[in-house]
Order: structure tokens, then sequence, then C-alpha cells
């Protein structure tokens, strides 16, 4: 017991020591998903221990999303000699807090030099100074998040080089932030986009009807019928399995379409242009795509059962886009009380 003791104390030691930006930690826990020790639990007061937080499992040195506690967090875990798990947590605000001064440490810098350049070579002519125009006019929409510019000058001078060297430097910039996006605003088991992006896709929309202008879309919300049977009854990872199969059927219909995990049984399509013309036809192949998933698959899990609801925007009914969202959600809810009839 007091070997016990002392291991458990060095090794509470060392995970003490793990600390990633602001609040990130590390904590172990057992095969079996329980906590085994964690810097903020009292593990060994507790009679029984607690488990790790709903969507933290994966595989080692795999990058895990999830949410505890109302805070959206990204989780890596690596595999101990005794078969425990040391997991590090860390809040995606402050990797994306971290990511945005780097941005804007570069940006700076890159601001900077220009200007120092301007100064330095205005006695030139105007072949030289053209091009540091367009760098600073360059630097200054990256400075205000427009990172889509293009630099035409090709000499082989000091400026030249200077313009293809800010050319890369830009892409890179906008690749880490577009990688960035991808992270915050992805679902982590379906790929989809998530509900923060579903909520700025229709905020977008919003904006646009604001505008008064002519705009043509429908909403379609999607629930899955006996998720809570699948994982009570054949565990989460085929409940995983179960959501995975509804989205690809929902995305392979709707490919023209934005589609958005929306909560942990709900999904969203935003049907527009050509999707939107055809909603009648493609509510028809999805329904009969759910239908022959059920015919013909063995397992339980992989019988997609969707109940469904569109609505068409009215803009003399709908004040605003949540309307046609709450009308939509209402005609899901009518079409699972009727199909479970």
């Amino acid at each position: 017991m007091i070997g016990i003791e002392l291991d458990y104390s060095f090794m509470a030691e060392i995970i003490n020591n793990i600390t990633l930006y602001d609040n990130g930690y590390g904590f172990v826990n057992d095969p079996e998903g329980n906590l085994i020790y964690h810097p903020h639990m009292d593990v060994l007061s507790m009679e029984t221990r607690p488990a790790i937080p709903e969507g933290i499992a994966g595989e080692d040195n795999q990058l895990v999303r999830y949410r505890y506690e109302g805070v959206n967090k990204l989780s890596v875990r690596r595999t101990l000699i005794n078969g425990d798990y040391l997991n590090v947590s860390v809040p995606v605000m402050e990797v994306s807090k971290s990511w945005q001064l780097w941005a804007d440490i570069i940006v700076i810098i890159i601001i900077v030099l220009v200007v120092v350049l301007i100064i330095f070579i205005r006695r030139y002519t105007d072949r030289i100074i053209k091009p540091l125009i367009e760098l600073t006019r360059v630097a200054e929409q990256i400075d205000m998040g427009n990172y889509d510019n293009r630099l035409d000058y090709k000499g082989d001078d000091e400026i030249g080089i200077l313009t293809r060297t800010f050319s890369r430097v830009t892409s890179n910039l906008k690749k880490y932030i577009t990688d960035l996006n991808d992270l915050a605003y992805a679902d982590a088991l379906t790929s989809l986009h998530n509900k923060g992006a579903f909520d700025i896709f229709i905020s977008n929309i919003q904006s646009r009807i604001d505008k008064e202008d002519s705009l043509e879309f429908a909403v379609c919300i999607f629930d899955c019928n006996k998720l809570k049977k699948v994982n009570d009854q054949n565990g989460h990872d085929k409940g995983d399995i179960y959501l995975k199969k509804t989205a690809s059927v929902i995305c392979s219909v709707f490919s023209h379409s934005p589609v958005f995990r929306i909560g942990g049984d709900e999904f969203a399509a935003i049907l527009i242009d050509e999707d939107y013309m055809n909603r009648k036809k493609l509510l028809k192949q999805f329904d009969e795509s759910c239908i022959e998933k059920r015919r013909t698959e063995t397992a339980v899990w992989e019988k997609v059962d969707v109940a469904r609801g569109i609505a068409v925007y009215d803009p003399n009914e709908d004040g605003s886009v949540n309307d046609v969202v709450r009308r939509a959600d209402k005609n899901m809810y009518e079409d699972k009380w009727t199909t479970s009839r």
C-alpha cells in the first residue's frame, strides 16, 4: 500500500506539471473509462470513480473534440505501459486565441517591413514604388481578414523576392486560418459542419434577407429514430455508426446543399439553388433511400430510420430564418409521430 501511495503521488506530481495554455491539464483513466487521477478532483476520496467525459475516447495520438461543462475542448491521449491512458485536454478557445495571436504577429511584422521599405526607397522610380504600394494594399487587406489577394510583380530584384515571399507567407497564413476554422466548426464524429457553423450560416442568410435580397431557400430538419435504443442495446460505438450512416444518406441525397449536425441525433440541410428547385423529388429520394437501407441491411445500426421535416421560406409568413427552422422542426416531429403509428 505504501508503494502504491508513493507511485500515485509521483504520478500526481508529474501530471500536475502538465500545463498547456491557461487552462489545459492532464489526467489519467483506466481502460474502462474511469478516472484514476485528475488535478481538479480528489479521486481517491470518492467512493465511485467518476467516468471520463462522453466523447473523449479515441485512438492514441488522435485529436478528439468534446464538450465538458459547457466548454468545447480538444483532447489527445497516449497508452501507458500499464494499460491506463494519459490524456491531455485544452479548451478550443485558447488554441484559437494562440493561432490568432500568431496570425496578428505575422501581419504586424509584414506591415512593419513593408512600411520600412517604403520609407527607404521612395526616392526610386515608379517601377519600384508601384509594387510596394501594392504590397501595402494587400497587407491592409490581410489585416482586415481578407487573404484572397494577388501580387503580379515578377521582377528578379529585391522587391520581387519580397513579393514572392509575401505571397508565400499569405498563402500559408490562409491555410492555417482555414485549418483552424475547419477544426472549430466541424463535427468530430461525422465531419459535417457543426451547430456553430449552422448558426453562422443562417445568420448570413438573415443578413441577406434584411437587405431585401430576393432569396429562395428551404430548411430541412432530420432526427434519427431509435438512436437511444441502438445505444442502449448495442453500445455507443454502434450508435456512432448509426449517426455516420444517417449523415452519409443525407449528404448523398442533398449533395448540392450544406448539411449540418446540430444536435446529438439531429441534422439540418439548407436547400438552395438546384436542391431547392428539386426539393420534392429529393425528399422522396431520401425516404426511398432510408426504406432501402432498412430493407437490405442486417445490423440494426445500419438500418437508417430518420424523421424529416421541411419548411420553405415565405417572406409573407416568416419574420426571420429562425421562423423557417421552427416550422421545419415542427414538421419533422409531425412526420415522426405519423411514421411511429
